[in-house]
This record gives C-alpha cells, structure tokens and sequence, in this order.
C-alpha cells in the first residue's frame, strides 16, 4: 500500500469521531459549491477548492490545466506519482462514474454533510452541486449533478467536483465502518489541486 493511499484512509479514520456521522444518511453524499454576487456578476466555486484558499492560503497549482479534462487528467498523474495503485482504482472508479452520473434540472436537496460552518460574505450562499448514492437514485443513477450549476464552473472546479466524488466513493467502498462528512475528503482534493502534494516525501 502507498503512501497515497495510506494518508488518505488513516487520516480520515483517525478523525472520523470529530464529523460523528452528521448529515451521513442513506440518501446520499455530496458535493457542494459557494455562488457568489458581485456587480451584477455571479461566480461559482466547489466547497473544495473554496475551502483551499479561505482556509489554507493555497491557489491551485500552476501546472494544472484549466479546461476540465486536462484539469482531471492532471490530477491523476500527479497521484500516480506517490500510489500508481490508487490512481488505477480513481480512474477505474471515473470510468464506472461516466455510466452512472445523470444531470438533473431540479434542484438537489442540501443534505448537511459539509462538517463545519461556511464562512462566507453575505452574498455569497451555499449550493448543493451533486449527490451520490450507495446503490442508485430515484433516478436509477448512483450520482447526481445539477446540470445548470454545472455550466456555471469552470474546468478546475468540475474536475475538483468529480475528485471529490470519486474520492468519496472509493473511501465508502473500503471504509464504511466510520461514517464521515465532507470535510476530510475535501481537505484531500484540496491537496491534490494545490501544490500540497508535492512536499510529500515518497
């Protein structure tokens, strides 16, 4: 088992105790966003990478294209690098995504699993981008996205977005003893996007 791997597993069950399962349910986890106003023009950023630069000073890294696509595949390599296995499972877990993913007009129901207080100007709100079930939706698909939210991100923030789900995935699929909020897993995808996962020593 690499390093990778090993960080991402033992530090969210070391702090699982913290979430205490709050807003883990069978209906589903998530990802969410903050949209933002400002002069007549709107702005929306995954909780993920907004959390990156308001609670860790981080940006996301200059060596990961913009477009979402260039985005993802950046990512994957660059966990490659410290787990080669983990990131065949991440890909294999995206191609499985591309099958059971439906983009849906109605909005999606906030289901509280984000693990901490958004701090936010007041115009600024919390958005609920996407939700993933254990087995499948009532839509008969295991994750869900909100298709306008969607077309409102940028390529770095979609490809933050399906980290974040696939990230979750694969952590319910090893780990379901501990039931866990956002928080953790966002703090990874944080990592990955930022240049937090190069200081790791090999």
């Amino acid at each position: 088992m690499k390093l990778f791997f090993m960080l991402f597993f033992s530090m969210i069950s070391f702090n699982y105790s913290q979430a205490s399962g709050n807003g883990v349910t069978d209906i589903g986890n998530g990802g969410g966003g903050i949209l933002c106003s400002s002069s007549g023009k709107s702005s929306l950023k995954v909780l993920d990478l907004y959390d990156m630069e308001a609670y860790y000073g981080w940006t996301v890294s200059k060596d990961i294209p913009s477009d979402f696509e260039g985005a993802l595949n950046a990512v994957f390599k660059r966990i490659k690098r410290f787990d080669p296995t983990f990131a065949t499972e991440l890909r294999e877990e995206y191609r499985i995504y591309r099958k059971e993913v439906r983009f849906v007009e109605d909005p999606l129901p906030n289901i509280g699993d984000i693990g901490r207080p958004i701090e936010a100007p007041s115009s600024c709100s919390f958005k609920q981008l996407a939700i993933q079930w254990e087995e499948g939706s009532k839509y008969g698909r295991r994750f869900l996205i909100n298709r306008s939210l969607w077309k409102t991100l940028d390529g770095f923030n979609q490809a933050a977005l399906i980290i974040h789900e696939l990230f979750y995935r694969i952590y319910l699929r090893h780990n379901r003893k501990y039931q866990i909020t956002s928080l953790y897993i966002r703090m990874y995808v944080a990592e990955v996007f930022s240049n937090g996962i190069l200081n790791w020593a090999e």
